[in-house]
């Protein structure tokens, strides 16, 4: 009997017969198939030399490159044809459908289908399709075990983790009400920077905000819970980080990883943002931050993966505005060295010591453009101040405006 939609024949099992994608073909086909080891294309048993070892490699193979699980959709033994051994695998149609190869994810190159009696890859908008609908089906059951999942949002004024001025965390009730929270939240931050020069008023965004939204939408469905460590979302005057907990999935390189190959660490977390479309298409987050950022903005740690993305300008918020020329003064003379409020007042030539303080030092301090170097001890003989990381770009650009 020559091959059908449903019957698959290898001559033998060696290195170039790919039995994942055949098995996968069938997973995703609506009546599943068979596929013999040792019968060539004519129907014609021609046996293998160790049916048993063969048997036993196909079994590991199924079992650890398939995804979702296809444990109990397949059977392999061994039976005799004509006076030979041979292998039959059955593979029952999946009910978690699309199967595809851990190696390449939920893509064309790993979602396989069968057509005819070939196994050929399954057109994305098929792959989308076969998702959402296993989405619909079971969503509204869905219930997850962990009710106390959160997303961090910190905001720092400088460059550092020195001046921590906000610190939220969102969820707890519902992860994806937390999402939209923090989308939000991010969306505020990314305002539009304004630089006015003396020919032209220059507008951005600080961040690109299709590449800041699919980074952390990314941070979030990738982000391993077990760890007990939320995804978390740090804003500073220069940049965003953008830090989930894990490595990359088993199997899954960095040049995968750049190609925009997707294995979905948290399946069902996947299933509900795909089906509420804050995922549009699997496997394009990554593809599209780097349509803006480069991969040096991804590192990969040994317990986490970090996303840095430079802002357009350095955010100086709620401080151009109010900096007057007799601050400006006092940046131009301060360093990071540090110096005495003495050495400070001579050197922006001021004499009475009154004038100097509620009008050159305490502005400054308030918009936390310098600091004390003793903070506890303000009256202390030892006292100095120095410039903050906000002072410092201030002082580098003290004619650029930047406004929210």
């Amino acid at each position: 009997m020559p091959e059908t939609n449903r019957i698959e024949y290898k001559r033998e099992l060696h290195t170039d017969v790919d039995i994942e994608k055949e098995a996968i073909a069938f997973l995703n086909y609506y009546e599943g198939g068979i596929i013999y080891i040792g019968i060539d294309k004519t129907g014609k048993a021609l046996g293998v030399t160790d049916a048993d070892g063969d048997a036993l490699k196909i079994k590991d193979r199924i079992k650890n490159n398939i995804s979702p699980s296809a444990m109990g959709l397949f059977d392999v033994v061994v039976e005799e044809r004509e006076g030979k051994e041979i292998v039959k695998i059955t593979v029952a149609s999946g009910s978690e459908k699309p199967y595809f190869k851990k190696k390449y994810g939920m893509t064309e190159k790993g979602c396989i289908i069968r057509i005819g009696t070939a196994a050929e890859p399954m057109p994305q908008a098929m792959i989308d399709k076969l998702f959402s609908t296993r989405t619909r089906n079971s969503i509204g059951k869905i219930r997850s075990n962990r009710q106390d999942l959160t997303i961090k949002v910190a905001k720092y004024r400088g460059m550092n983790r020195v001046d921590l001025i906000e610190n939220n965390e969102y969820g707890y009730c519902s992860l994806i009400k937390a999402t939209k929270n923090v989308l939000d939240k991010i969306e505020l931050e990314n305002r539009t920077a304004t630089q006015i020069t003396s020919k032209e008023r220059i507008d951005r965004r600080l961040w690109n905000p299709v590449a800041i939204r699919e980074a952390m939408i990314n941070s979030i469905v990738h982000n391993d819970f077990t760890r007990e460590v939320p995804p978390k979302f740090e804003i500073f005057a220069d940049r965003i980080e953008i830090t989930s907990a894990g490595t990359l999935p088993e199997g899954l390189s960095e040049a995968d990883f750049f190609d925009g190959v997707s294995i979905p660490r948290n399946r069902e977390l996947m299933r509900a943002y795909r089906d509420l479309e804050l995922v549009e298409q699997l496997g394009s987050g990554v593809p599209r931050i780097l349509e803006s950022y480069g991969r040096e903005c991804f590192r990969f740690m040994g317990n986490f993966i970090r996303m840095t993305f430079p802002a357009s300008e350095v955010v100086t918020p709620q401080v151009t505005e109010q900096v007057t020329e007799q601050v400006l003064n006092l940046l131009a003379v301060a360093d990071q060295t540090g110096r005495t409020s003495a050495e400070l007042m001579a050197m922006v030539g001021i004499k009475h010591r009154s004038t100097f303080l509620y009008t050159y030092l305490q502005p400054a301090l308030d918009l936390a453009l310098i600091e004390m170097t003793i903070p506890d001890k303000p009256t202390s003989s030892k006292q100095r101040y120095v410039l903050t990381d906000l002072g410092k770009q201030l002082k580098l650009h003290p004619k650029e405006k930047y406004t929210k």
